[in-house]
């Protein structure tokens, strides 16, 4: 279907609007005349956007091609030769591309596309705009092309910024138009000054190939304390920049607090917030570890320590992930840390109810972290996750272990009350992404699913589901009698927490089976489980203060690009 691939879900007979749900026979010949008049009655902005994108996308080959002729070399000269005589090759013409940016103008498309690259390139690294003003680039630049001028910062800040946030909001309006459904995640970050606060607001969708997206819509700088006022406005001016109507926002997920964690690490008397704490002494540790080499040297398992992450040491609260993965670290070379410690006394002291201490800080972050690493899904994992991962965490925190019962006892509870305060249970945006993914015959992963690690909680947590016998759909006489018995069907399949739910419906099989349930798919599974993905870095946070002569309107483009360039691409 061309260009209107992504607007309709295609099946053998019928053809399927993916925003209003109208259905027509799908046209013998494969015209799609049928669907941009459908488009042109009822969805004049995407028809828009779509003719849009198709006339950029014409202008830019053709942009291409004509700034390719200037790398075309020119023809060879004629050289006067008697018989024996060999060609004078030097004598031959031919432009290059130092040449062919020299003949181009300043303002020419050349110049153009260099400016462009070297703010992708600013925005990919994280660097202030003030780098354009170094003698280290301008000497570099001189060398690579003496013709080509680095412009000032501020006309960098200005005309240079403006373009190509402009491209890049383009590419991110165009990508939300491939989805009916987007779901919103949000993240701030205090600048280096603890004056101001960076907030965030990430959409995520499903495109055309039920591959999840995301892109940074909107960023907004805002003093302390007025993080949470803001927000509302943030989506607001996101919205109507974007061209995102109400109706299509399905969640927004914002980041809360792991309070059910911190009372069982308050059981075991273990906090982050004290500087004396075991959580302290062992950040300590391992960043006086990074920092000497005398240090590292004396510890033959340092890169044990070295690869922990360093936002660990960031000075916000430690996650519990990271926590858990640097207490491992120490518990597993125990023996070699310990005489590492009694060698270097100025190191903080670790005794024998701190090593008890950490013992029962793993068994009870063990099952969380194990349970959360199986459900995770590269860069989104769907809310789909939540339920089954509350339900496997609770009853693997209720198994038999060597730690005290207090604390997996807080954590349970804690998570208890968490699920019953916010209804997880019962709100159709968590049961009914829960019921999306099921198992996948076509792929053979019922061979996979047998000879599974039968220790793994998910597949425990599957077998107790109730799964109903298959049964034969009854002929279809309408819409509601043909959704029914595909919503029938697809039930009937066994469900399954442990395979990607988006590889089921890229099966074209599925796909064409199922139309109705992959619209619904298309809604529920476009929100993450997590903000954590959406975060912004700790470096694009800090350029704030670095890039502080900026208009606030022009820093929150340059942040806007820092998010977005890496992930959508240079091209």
């Amino acid at each position: 279907m061309g260009k209107y691939g992504h607007l309709f879900t295609n099946s053998d007979e019928y053809v399927v609007c993916n925003n209003c749900n109208w259905c027509a026979k799908r046209p013998s010949n494969h015209s799609t005349s049928l669907l941009r008049y459908h488009l042109k009655a009822n969805h004049r902005d995407i028809l828009a956007a779509v003719d849009g994108y198709s006339q950029a996308y014409k202008r830019r080959k053709l942009e291409d091609i004509k700034g390719a002729s200037l790398f075309v070399p020119s023809p060879p000269v004629k050289i006067e030769m008697t018989e024996f005589e060999e060609p004078k090759y030097d004598q031959i013409q031919s432009i290059n591309v130092h040449q062919a940016i020299i003949a181009s103008s300043s303002d020419g498309a050349v110049t153009a596309k260099a400016e462009r690259a070297l703010m992708q390139f600013i925005c990919a690294a994280n660097l202030p705009l003030s780098i354009v003003e170094s003698s280290g680039l301008r000497n570099f630049v001189a060398v690579l092309c003496p013709s080509f001028e680095v412009r000032s910062s501020a006309e960098y800040g200005e005309r240079v910024l403006n373009t190509v946030y402009e491209e890049y909001k383009i590419k991110v309006k165009y990508g939300l138009n491939y989805s009916p459904f987007i779901s919103f995640t949000t993240d701030s970050q205090l600048s280096e000054d603890k004056g101001r606060s960076a907030i965030s607001l990430t959409a995520h969708f499903i495109d055309a190939n039920m591959d999840p997206q995301s892109a940074i819509v909107a960023v907004s700088l805002v003093d302390e304390g007025r993080t949470a006022d803001s927000l509302k406005d943030l989506l607001t001016r996101a919205l109507l920049s974007f061209n995102i109507h109400a109706e299509r926002v399905h969640l927004i997920v914002r980041a809360a607090g792991t309070s059910a964690i911190k009372d069982g690490m308050n059981m075991l008397g273990v906090s982050d917030a004290r500087e004396d704490s075991i959580i302290a002494r062992l950040s300590t540790i391992v960043r006086q570890i990074k920092k000497s080499r005398v240090r590292r040297d004396a510890l033959p398992e340092y890169r044990a320590f070295y690869e922990i992450p360093e936002t660990l040491f960031n000075g916000a609260e430690a996650r519990w992930d990271l926590t858990y993965e640097m207490v491992s670290r120490f518990l597993e070379n125990r023996p070699t840390v310990e005489l590492f410690l009694v060698n270097h006394p100025r190191c903080p002291s670790i005794d024998h109810h701190d090593w008890i201490t950490m013992k029962n800080l793993a068994e009870m972050l063990k099952p969380i972290v194990v349970a959360t690493k199986l459900v995770q899904r590269g860069r989104h994992t769907p809310i789909s996750v939540v339920i089954p991962l509350y339900k496997v965490i609770l009853r693997e925190l209720s198994a038999e272990a060597s730690l005290e019962r207090s604390a997996r006892d807080a954590v349970a509870e804690g998570l208890r009350r968490r699920v019953e305060e916010e209804r997880y249970e019962d709100r159709e945006e968590f049961v009914i992404a829960t019921m999306m993914p099921r198992e996948n015959y076509s792929s053979g992963y019922v061979e996979h699913y047998e000879q599974a690690d039968e220790e793994n909680p998910f597949l425990k947590f599957s077998s107790q589901i109730s799964r109903k016998p298959s049964a034969q759909s009854p002929e279809v006489v309408n819409a509601k009698v043909k959704a029914f018995a595909e919503m029938e069907d697809y039930l009937s399949r066994p469900s399954s927490f442990t395979v990607d739910p988006f590889e089921f419906w890229r099966c074209e099989v599925n796909s064409a089976n199922y139309p109705l349930i992959k619209q619904l798919s298309v809604r529920y599974l476009s929100a993450p489980l997590t903000c954590e993905e959406s975060e912004l870095s700790n470096t694009a946070v800090n350029l704030i203060h670095a890039n502080d002569a900026l208009p606030p309107e022009s820093l929150e483009k340059l942040l806007f690009l820092q998010q977005n360039v890496p992930v959508l691409g240079f091209q």
